[in-house]
């Protein structure tokens, strides 16, 4: 991950938001107050040759701070294909929902290091 940090510290050890001090990350944003969603994204391919676009299931935990000013943040990814129904999480550790359908828990994720610090 210092390859993360590297631009930041290449400018004074200060990143364009304050999110770096004296090299190092720190966590500015909620990760609390977190938007958290799953979302389906057409790959615009059709690799079972059933005449629809196929898509992938995507999780996504963003800092709302950004979000309400219309900012973008970085994203760290993790693919696989086989978060969709569990997360990363061990074999009781399921995704959890809201009454309304909305992730409120994605098991082992990386998202309450990143989201406080300005990623997605």
């Amino acid at each position: 991950m210092a390859s993360l940090a590297a631009p930041a510290a290449a400018h004074g050890g200060r990143g364009r938001d304050g999110t770096v001090r004296d090299g190092l990350s720190r966590p500015v944003y909620s990760y609390a107050d977190a938007i958290r969603e799953s979302v389906w994204v057409d790959t615009g391919l059709d690799l079972d040759r059933d005449g629809r676009p196929d898509r992938v299931a995507a999780d996504i935990v963003r800092p709302s701070e950004p979000a309400r000013r219309g900012g973008k943040v970085p994203v760290v990814m993790d693919a696989s294909p086989y978060y969709s129904c569990c997360g990363r999480g061990n074999e009781p550790q399921k995704k959890t929902y809201d009454s309304a359908g909305r992730p409120v828990q994605f098991p082992l994720h990386y998202d309450n290091y990143f989201v406080p610090r300005g990623y997605a």
